[in-house]
């Protein structure tokens, strides 16, 4: 089934009464698709399930699985996030601006 991480299971723990079943399933799905991986959590209510508030908002567990293969097909071929992907050169701009002393609204303050 893979290493289970003890910071997951202080998570759920600390989780609402509600959230402790789906965060439990959720963690069996993935071990059973997916037996190493790394397992990040997320702070907010986002995403295409928005906010999860009982076992039966979830897709099945086939549907689930689905995902979790499609992922890590995804890691191990090493394709990033369109999202991050785009962070980066934003990034090297805000990194080259501050080290020319620039402040992040430089463009709009009067001279």
């Amino acid at each position: 089934m893979g290493t289970r991480d003890p910071r997951i299971d202080a998570y759920i723990a600390r989780s609402a009464d509600f959230a402790q079943p789906i965060l439990t399933h959720l963690r069996e799905v993935v071990h059973t698709a997916c037996p190493v991986v790394d397992h990040g959590r997320s702070k907010e209510a986002m995403g295409q399930f928005g906010r999860i508030t009982s076992l039966d908002k979830l897709p099945s567990r086939k549907v689930l699985t689905g995902y979790i293969k499609k992922a890590m097909a995804l890691n191990e071929k090493g394709i990033k996030s369109p999202t991050r992907m785009k962070r980066a050169p934003r990034l090297e701009t805000a990194i080259e601006w501050m080290a020319e002393g620039k402040s992040r609204n430089w463009e709009y303050l009067s001279s």
